[in-house]
């Protein structure tokens, strides 16, 4: 039988902006798996900046970048726990 999913997303405010300063940031849980996850940062198709991390049971990223004002950003968090991959997250906002 297998186990339940436990993997939690985290993306409360992942994505807040402080003058044209976008501040990123996702948190991933799940038990003592082991977690790979990037969070990348995108204007329409373009990726803007993508940051990386892996560990067992929790990885949080955090990353700052320059962004334009009235420009519209998606935050995608993607990954995989033990191997196998997640349900991608995403939150978009205009700066």
């Amino acid at each position: 039988m297998p186990r339940p999913l436990n993997l939690r997303l985290s993306l409360g405010s992942a994505l807040t902006f402080s003058g044209t300063t976008a501040n990123c940031e996702a948190m991933i849980t799940s038990a003592s798996d082991s977690i790979k996850a990037t969070m990348t940062l995108k204007q329409g198709s373009r990726v803007v900046d993508s940051w990386s991390g892996s560990g067992t049971g929790i990885v949080f990223l955090e990353g700052d970048c320059k962004v334009t004002k009235g420009v519209t950003y998606t935050l995608t968090v993607e990954g995989t726990r033990n191997g196998v991959a997640f349900e991608p997250a995403t939150v978009t906002r205009t700066c």
